[in-house]
């Protein structure tokens, strides 16, 4: 049999003659104006203080209810105040067009406390008549406290600790992500809250605030294996590039999922060098702009459905102008509904600030992306993997090309590939993402963006440098994913 801690009732009468007597120790009770069926004294005050055990609020109902009528309850009244608001000021009679008659109303603290106060001013006179108000007779009773259902964790779930599983006082819930996609930020309070008192879901901390999930970057369920070759590439496995993008704004294009409603790209494929339409709008841009994910096969993740775009933000460096220099070559696209993770939308991690060896000769990585291939666009996301090159052989290849207007390399660029075997990016991969597997971590990591070249698969490939333009990422997406 469950066991209650007995409610205390303190009544105290003011003015007039004070009486007291014991009252039941129970959850429930009753309390009566002063001489209550028979009709109240003049110039009386009353107070009533109920107090239930920690974990219970109290509700009280008034069975029977007549006062003196007037304007504002000026003259004879009850008050009732919980949680230190008023609850009203009541009186009157039943059917009366004057005063505040209570009626059926049920009067619900949030804590375990409500405080009662009567009124009687000096005469009960109408018109010379004296009438006989009889007063009140209230119900009260002490009920568990109920926090109601928990709040929902957005792409996760929270389970009942307790069994069997309710909503009331004490009762213990956890939080949990949908792992591994996403991970739980506690903000310090831990997953674990419990129905409070004053009938709230609260952590260890005493804390509201539910926990987030947070998307988890870099970890695809199905990885890439062994050492297959978008230009003499062969197909993609479901999953094998979860965060890889389709984006169709000047024609075909690729980019990569960061965060769940980030997309990162090359400038150049929202600007394209030296088009006539780069006097539009970057909002009008948005708009029209289309992102697919979540899919290998052209058909079927156009069938999917597209991402729309609610912003882009492009790096104040790229000259769409000037057809030579590539720097400044990234663009953010904000996404105007945060996508839903899993094995086959997951997105990529940035590079650490101080991790410089991924630029490394020979430091191999993997480029995917829907582009041409035989000189027709790819229905199939392709992949190659390919080294990086050190900056002076970057350097040696452009200049022995002795072009009039040379390409511009800049610190913010680095370049990747093969000078003799036949692999390469080429048109359509364009904002791609050159990603590595980071050994220490185990995650995958971006660490530069397809950006342009001299033909394809007719040397090296050059990739707007990520670790460059962290700084600009972050300040503008404001939020980390681990």
């Amino acid at each position: 049999m469950e066991m209650h801690t007995p409610f205390l009732l303190w009544a105290t009468l003011f003015t007039g003659v004070i009486s007291s007597g014991p009252v039941p120790r129970k959850l429930f009770g009753e309390i009566r104006s002063p001489n209550y069926p028979k009709p109240y004294p003049n110039n009386n005050i009353s107070s009533w203080d109920i107090i239930v055990p920690k974990g219970y609020v109290v509700k009280l109902t008034f069975r029977y209810f007549d006062l003196e009528p007037s304007e504002t309850c000026f003259y004879d009244y009850v008050k009732i105040r919980a949680d230190k608001k008023s609850l009203g000021r009541y009186c009157g009679q039943l059917g009366s067009t004057t005063g505040n008659h209570p009626g059926r109303k049920e009067f619900v603290s949030k804590g375990n406390r409500m405080h009662l106060s009567f009124h009687s001013d000096f005469s009960n006179e109408d018109n010379g008549v004296v009438v006989p108000y009889r007063g009140f007779l209230a119900y009260y009773k002490a009920v568990v406290v109920n926090c109601g259902s928990p709040a929902k964790l957005t792409n996760g779930i929270f389970s009942y600790v307790n069994k069997p599983a309710n909503n009331t006082y004490q009762s213990v819930i956890t939080y949990q992500c949908n792992e591994p996609y996403y991970h739980i930020v506690t903000r310090g309070g831990g997953d674990r809250y419990t129905c409070s008192s004053e009938g709230t879901w609260v952590d260890r901390d005493g804390q509201k605030r539910i926990p987030a999930c947070l998307p988890v970057c870099g970890k695809p369920d199905n990885p890439v294996i062994g050492v297959q070759r978008i230009v003499g590439g062969k197909k993609a496995r479901e999953g094998n590039f979860p965060w890889q993008a389709l984006t169709e704004i000047h024609g075909r294009g690729g980019g990569a999922l960061l965060s769940d409603r980030w997309i990162l790209t090359a400038a150049h494929t929202i600007f394209p060098k030296g088009s006539a339409r780069n006097n539009v709008s970057l909002d009008e841009l948005a708009k029209d702009a289309s992102i697919f994910l979540g899919h290998s096969d052209v058909e079927q993740i156009i069938r999917m459905g597209n991402h729309p775009v609610h912003r882009i933000f492009i790096h104040p460096d790229y000259n769409p102008n000037d057809e030579h220099n590539y720097n400044g070559d990234i663009a953010l696209l904000e996404l105007k509904y945060p996508v839903t993770l899993g094995p086959t939308v997951l997105p990529i991690c940035l590079p650490d600030t101080s991790n410089t060896t991924f630029y490394m000769d020979g430091y191999m990585g993997y480029v995917s992306g829907f582009g041409v291939e035989k000189n027709f666009l790819s229905n199939n996301l392709k992949y190659v993997q390919l080294p990086a090159v050190s900056r002076e052989k970057c350097q040696s290849w452009l200049d022995s090309k002795k072009r009039e207007n040379p390409m511009v390399f800049s610190e913010n660029m680095f370049c990747a590939g093969f000078l003799r075997e036949k692999r390469d990016t080429c048109q359509g991969d364009s904002g791609s993402a050159f990603t590595v597997l980071d050994l220490e971590s185990g995650r995958w990591v971006a660490t530069g963006i397809v950006s342009w070249g001299i033909g394809c698969a007719q040397g090296y490939g050059f990739y707007t440098k990520i670790l460059g333009y962290l700084d600009w990422i972050k300040g503008i997406i404001k939020e980390d994913t681990l």
